[in-house]
């Protein structure tokens, strides 16, 4: 388990980010929820990593591979 405000963020913009991706994949978004890792699908944690970095060419590059 690991608290994901926490590892990802550490200014408040940061924390409304990581919130926001969370959000849209459909994940605890409390300041002090946890996540078991082996329960996140790939699919899912891919969703909220585009969602985090907000980055359009990322999601590209993958769809070329």
């Amino acid at each position: 388990m690991f608290i994901i405000i926490k590892m990802f963020a550490t200014h408040r913009d940061d924390k409304k980010r990581v919130e926001r991706a969370l959000e849209l994949c459909g994940l605890p978004t409390g300041k002090n929820d946890t996540i078991l890792t082996d329960k996140i699908p790939i699919n899912v944690f891919f969703t909220f990593y585009l969602n985090l970095v907000g980055r359009t060419e990322v999601k590209r590059i993958f769809e070329n591979l």
